[in-house]
């Protein structure tokens, strides 16, 4: 099976209806089960969009450190990446993974590790991940992050997130 080129670039403003609809996708293949249905039923991909455009307006300030990426393949982005200052009052360490996010059809391609490396490269750095996500913690053990003693309940979306530190 042949896969095609995945270019991973800055995200811009016209980049997000279409991140809209991958972040709604990717939250349901992965978060379903591990979130309530209704949540996730109710996610709504306009309303994301616009999320996105003032999230990359925000980070094509020159004077932010907030990064945002997108994987994309045959025009059609299939992942996306947001790093930048902690956004934690106590953080552990000076940049934070914000996200990372993969359509399932790319698991195991190498898309989620370039936009890893891209966008903290090897830098130490902490993040945030659902508890009930084995595969993404799996993942990000590979790349050097390990489990500490930080977990915060998120009561929104009914999960216990577990901090990956590096």
């Amino acid at each position: 099976m042949t896969t095609a080129a995945v270019t991973v670039r800055p995200a811009h403003a016209e980049d997000a209806p279409q991140l809209g609809v991958v972040h709604v996708r990717v939250w349901r293949e992965t978060y379903r089960g591990q979130m309530p249905d209704s949540f996730l039923d109710g996610l709504d991909a306009e309303r994301s969009s616009t999320m996105w455009r003032q999230i990359i307006a925000r980070a094509e300030d020159p004077a932010s450190a907030l990064c945002i990426l997108v994987a994309e393949s045959e025009g059609n982005i299939v992942g996306f990446a947001s790093s930048g200052s902690p956004r934690d009052d106590s953080p552990v360490r000076p940049l934070e993974l914000h996200a990372l996010n993969v359509v399932a059809s790319q698991y195991g391609t190498g898309v989620a590790k370039r936009l890893l490396d891209a966008s903290i490269g090897d830098e130490p750095a902490y993040l945030w991940v659902a508890e009930g996500n084995a595969r993404a913690r799996r993942f990000y053990e590979k790349n050097g992050f390990r489990l500490d003693a930080g977990i915060k309940d998120d009561e929104r979306l009914a999960i216990r997130e577990r901090r990956m530190v590096r």
